[in-house]
């Protein structure tokens, strides 16, 4: 088996962490918004929210990226040239030089940086404490008649802008933008084609298994899709179907749909699958094979993952015991 090089497990490695990491919390990528804006439609987040998301889903997140990390050595060690080397006095110096000179390069923060930092840092405290479950989130106190949030009050003071629409235009990679707008197109003619129903009624074929059965398949499925199509897109076809699937055979539909959703972002083989693959490749100029060798196993180790925290530290955090009811729930 072709060894990699060091350059290409850096890249792979950066894959990885992307797409890993992204499970992490429910704004990390396009697939756990899509499952949040599902529950939304239910009526009942069935005790899902930004805290018990990030209680299930960040244990998983590092046991991924250490398997990650020892795949990747094995396929960098697999051949005698790439052995490691015992660090010597100079190497040590010239690294340390190297960093602290990039280092130094950077200069200090400017206004505008301070600004996003602060911003930013300021946005995740909002998400996190919108409704993080253990105590009154501050949604509660915002909120109108109808349960909308107060908007803001016009006649706003105009101030300096940290981005303007000329560095957008130029800096924003619009390659990446429109692979994530033809993710939800292809979602949206999938509707409307009747490919969502006919999955419907294929996956209805499952209620016979045992439950635990039926996750392992969903979760071959979901890291199966998306690669090939976007994970966007992927959740948006096979979340819906799920969750009617988990009504059909009465498990509590978090049982299958927090695996699925997490697994439509292990998408670890092809460029298609995440923006993410498709930078890495296009930056390191690896070869599609190479990932797709690496990918492979990654995808099956993070899919036992999931099946094995979903068995068992699901239980301890949601009431998958518990079938939840709901003011609706058609979603084909």
């Amino acid at each position: 088996m072709e060894c990699l090089s060091l350059k290409q497990m850096l890249f792979l490695s950066v894959a990885f962490s992307a797409n890993t990491g992204g499970t992490g919390s429910p704004l990390g990528c396009g697939p756990n918004i899509v499952l949040m804006g599902l529950l939304d439609s239910f009526d009942n987040s069935m005790g899902l929210n930004f805290a018990t998301w990030m209680m299930f889903n960040v244990p998983g997140v590092i046991l991924c990226i250490l398997v990650g990390w020892l795949w990747l050595q094995m396929l960098f060690m697999c051949c005698g040239k790439n052995r490691v080397q015992r660090s010597t006095p100079e190497k040590e110096r010239a690294l340390r030089q190297f960093i602290e000179e990039h280092y130094h390069a950077l200069g200090t923060m400017s206004r505008k940086e301070t600004v996003v930092v602060t911003l930013f840092s300021f946005l995740v405290m909002l998400w996190v404490f919108r409704d993080p479950g253990f105590i009154p989130g501050w949604a509660t106190y915002y909120t109108k008649p109808d349960g909308s949030l107060i908007g803001q009050a016009p006649g706003a003071k105009q101030v300096e802008r940290c981005m303007s629409w000329e560095a957008v235009h130029k800096k924003v990679p619009w390659g990446i933008v429109l692979l994530l707008g033809g993710g939800l197109a292809l979602a949206e003619g999938a509707k409307h084609s009747g490919l969502s129903i006919y999955f419907s009624q294929q996956l209805a074929r499952l209620k016979d298994l045992p439950k635990e059965a039926v996750v392992v398949v969903v979760c071959l499925l979901a890291g199966g899709m998306t690669e090939f199509a976007s994970n966007t897109a992927t959740a948006s076809i096979l979340l819906p179907l799920l969750a009617n699937l988990a009504l059909t055979i009465q498990v509590n539909p978090l049982y299958l749909l927090i695996p699925a959703t997490a697994c439509c972002a292990y998408a670890f083989m092809l460029p298609v699958a995440t923006p993410g693959n498709a930078i890495v490749l296009s930056a390191s100029g690896m070869r599609t094979i190479v990932m797709i060798r690496a990918g492979i196993v990654m995808n099956i180790a993070c899919i036992t993952v999931t099946v094995f925290l979903i068995n068992t530290l699901g239980y301890a955090i949601f009431d998958l015991n518990t079938i939840p009811t709901f003011k609706n729930y058609t979603i084909v």
